[in-house]
């Protein structure tokens, strides 16, 4: 099973890849940190062929450094506030159908979806300290026939 977590929160990040790598049988886990990171590495995970990917809603843009790279004007304007919400739009535009769940401290009705985005293969879960519920989610959704 390949899994993408965009989660910007090292402790969040390691505590949800120590549970899927124990509850879940070869479980493979790519970790990115940020916006600019995701879209960096678009194309990558695009042929990676992940079977599912979790993505936090409120995520920084890059790490902080000379060299960070200079972000688009959607996200001056939105802020991290919905990058993970741009990041879906991003593989929405590959035609990407494979299961996202949105994995966040908001509530559903929390998160602004905006007009351009379909909620076809998008499923909300809030974050809470029982991980068995985003357990329970990778488990259903993804095929075990692949």
């Amino acid at each position: 099973m390949r899994i993408v977590l965009l989660e910007d929160d090292y402790l969040q990040s390691s505590y949800i890849e120590s549970a899927l790598k124990r509850d879940l049988a070869d479980c493979e886990i790519k970790v990115i940190k940020t916006e600019s990171e995701f879209r960096e590495k678009l194309d990558e995970l695009i042929a990676w062929k992940a079977d599912a990917l979790i993505l936090d809603v409120m995520v920084r843009w890059a790490d902080p450094s000379s060299e960070m790279p200079e972000p688009p004007e959607e996200v001056k304007t939105n802020g991290y506030y919905r990058a993970g919400i741009r990041c879906i739009k991003l593989l929405q535009d590959q035609n990407s159908t494979v299961p996202i769940l949105l994995y966040s401290v908001l509530e559903k009705a929390d998160v602004n979806w905006g007009k351009d985005l379909s909620e076809r293969n998008i499923t909300h879960l809030s974050k809470q300290t029982d991980i068995q519920p985003l357990i329970s989610w990778l488990k259903d959704s993804i095929d075990p026939l692949k």
